[in-house]
Parts: C-alpha cells; structure tokens; sequence
C-alpha cells in the first residue's frame, strides 16, 4: 500500500521535473 502509494508521486515528481526542464529548454526558442 505504501509503495503504492509513494509510486505515484514519484513519477509525478519526475514528470514535473522533465517538464519544467522541458520549458526551461525551449523558453530562448519562443523568446527567439
């Protein structure tokens, strides 16, 4: 149950952390 529950939150974890690395990334491109 815990590592059930403690799952879910990693992957959110490294899904915002790819997305904000995403953003990060392609920011110069839209100020561009």
């Amino acid at each position: 149950m815990f590592l059930g529950r403690s799952k879910p939150r990693f992957l959110w974890e490294c899904f915002g952390s790819l997305s904000a690395v995403f953003v990060v990334g392609f920011q110069p491109l839209w100020l561009l």
